[in-house]
């Protein structure tokens, strides 16, 4: 099936992408080869205020007819570009146009998790488990009143209480 003409294929970064950092160059393939003649294809970056920022070095790749090339300067700021391009077909000698944006955001990257640090603390927080010798702790806090009415505490204070005695009382006997 022929094309009526050299239409945007796919470019790096791609059309309505968010990219974490500022590319070097914009690189655009269409779906046929270009011709080349001064001035036909041409690449043209700008910033949301309308400014150009591109290096005005709009290439046609030597190995590839479909592929254009735009450097741009280092150091790019954060922010949304459109690239505008224009072109004019190899195949059937007709000019195309058209435009994609793409977005440079840091942030971003920052938004995903660091594969440095790790994701969570779980090594630093010590765990809790419960033992037949350690009872299990009581829930945090309830709207329901406690059924136990603190018998556990009590039966503590008794046995404790029987324990004083019996030593007490065995005191008292090796006395007389």
């Amino acid at each position: 099936m022929a094309r009526a003409h050299a239409e945007y294929e796919r470019s790096v970064p791609m059309a309505d992408s968010v990219i974490t950092e500022a590319p070097r160059q914009i690189e655009v393939w269409f779906t046929q080869e270009l011709f080349r003649r001064k001035e036909a294809n041409i690449l043209e970056v700008f910033d949301s205020a309308g400014t150009q920022v591109d290096q005005q070095d709009t290439r046609i790749d030597d190995d590839d007819r479909a592929h254009v090339i735009v450097s741009l300067p280092e150091g790019l700021p954060a922010g949304l570009y459109t690239v505008r391009w224009r072109n004019l077909s190899a195949e059937d000698g007709h000019e195309g146009s058209g435009e994609f944006s793409f977005t440079v955001n840091p942030a971003a990257e920052e938004a995903s998790p660091d594969p440095v640090q790790p994701a969570t603390t779980e090594a630093s927080a010590p765990t809790l488990v419960p033992t037949p010798a350690t009872p299990a702790p009581a829930p945090a806090s309830s709207s329901t009143p406690s059924t136990s009415g603190g018998l556990p505490c009590l039966g503590g204070m008794i046995l404790a209480g029987l324990s004083l005695g019996l030593v007490v009382t065995g005191q008292g006997k090796g006395l007389t």
